[in-house]
């Protein structure tokens, strides 16, 4: 039995849902001490500095993607947590979509998709991942090589901007070295 597409769209919306039900709590917690440390490393840095290291991933600056992220959110909301959670929120709410997206693709089945969204969508285990804003570079960096991934299975023809999602998920942590693997696995598999 296949799902339909709206009935897709409404198991995901139910999966996102579990989800935010599950880490609501992370919306009331304050920085971790991770979070302060990484925000006042970044303040330090100028922006024009850490503007061009995300492009220059043999750059001195640690993890600069992360560190625009740091900065940006501080520079819009100040010293206020619940922004940066928030947006934390935004990115693994895409990995989930990301993660339903490529096993729908590579399954060819909707419904399998949903099952490795659900799968992929919390575990008690990972509560540093929803409480600490501190997990922003690994969360980044693996919704962008998902994202970099999925595009890759959806098209014939992967559009430009995967280069720019390659050179952000350098920046942010070396999971996305992983992207050149996948992609040759990919090619000899298919």
């Amino acid at each position: 039995m296949e799902v339909t597409e709206r009935r897709a769209l409404g198991g995901l919306a139910a999966i996102v849902a579990y989800f935010t039900w599950q880490v609501q709590n992370t919306f009331r917690a304050f920085f971790s001490p991770d979070d302060i440390m990484n925000l006042h490393q970044y303040l330090l840095v100028p922006w024009s500095d850490l503007l061009r290291a995300c492009l220059e991933f043999w750059s001195p600056v640690y993890r600069p993607f992360g560190g625009l992220v740091y900065r940006s959110l501080h520079a819009a909301f100040g010293f206020t947590a619940f922004p940066f959670h928030a947006f934390l929120w935004l990115i693994l709410v895409g990995i989930i979509v990301a993660v339903y997206g490529i096993a729908s693709i590579a399954t060819k089945s909707r419904a399998y998709g949903l099952l490795a969204a659900f799968l992929a969508s919390f575990h008690p285990k990972f509560a540093d991942l929803y409480f600490s804003f501190g997990t922003i570079y690994d969360s980044l960096s693996s919704l962008l090589v998902l994202l970099v991934v999925w595009n890759f299975l959806a098209s014939d023809h992967p559009r430009y901007w995967l280069l720019l999602a390659v050179l952000a998920a350098f920046g942010s942590k070396e999971v996305a070295v992983a992207i050149p693997g996948v992609l040759v696995m990919h090619a000899l598999i298919v």
